[in-house]
């Protein structure tokens, strides 16, 4: 009687087996020589590559992160950053008009969001709204670049991040911390 093969072996051998059909389908070379160095070249790579295949494709079991509320980024996300980006741009385009408004600031800030989608989706949501830029980013802390004020209010204020929180159904209090304005190259 056959012993169960485990989930992961299974996985491997689906691999073994799409690898060694795309060997074939390349090469094009069916004779028992071609063949049998596809069989060992497959086998090593994915050998070679099982500590990377186990974190990528058989991660141990943790608890899952939030999941994105697609509803509310469709029905509410979008349209209030498309509003944001209107009004941003009018304000962007009365300073150019009148370039003595001008009063740039970098923020740094600290967010809570739980997954990089959440920070990418905020940098990103940060960047296309004219006059703020996300300069960089690196696990909770933001570096942001403002043209005035005005532009950094939706940051100052938590609008941006909290907004990005209810994308995953998070309480969106307290999504800002250790909130830092530097309005002159002397404060750096």
């Amino acid at each position: 009687m056959l012993k169960r093969v485990s989930r992961r072996t299974r996985n491997y051998i689906i691999l073994i087996i799409l690898l060694m059909g795309l060997w074939l389908l390349l090469s094009g070379m069916y004779d028992l020589f071609h063949t049998s160095m596809g069989v060992i070249s497959v086998t090593a790579v994915v050998w070679l590559n099982r500590k990377l295949l186990q974190k990528r494709f058989f991660p141990p079991h943790r608890k899952e992160p939030p999941r994105l509320r697609v509803i509310y980024l469709h029905y509410s996300y979008f349209p209030w950053l498309f509003w944001q980006i209107i009004t941003s741009a009018l304000h962007v385009a009365r300073v150019i008009l009148s370039p003595k408004n001008i009063d740039t600031s970098l923020l740094f800030f600290k967010t809570k969001l739980p997954t990089n989608t959440g920070k990418v989706i905020l940098a990103n949501s940060i960047t296309i709204t004219p006059g703020t830029l996300t300069i960089d980013l690196s696990d909770d802390e933001f570096l942001v670049h403002a043209l005035t004020r005005q532009s950094a209010e939706g940051i100052r204020s938590g609008d941006f991040p909290s907004r990005s929180g209810k994308l995953y159904g998070l309480d969106p209090q307290g999504f800002i911390s250790a909130m830092k304005v530097i309005q002159s190259a002397d404060e750096i």
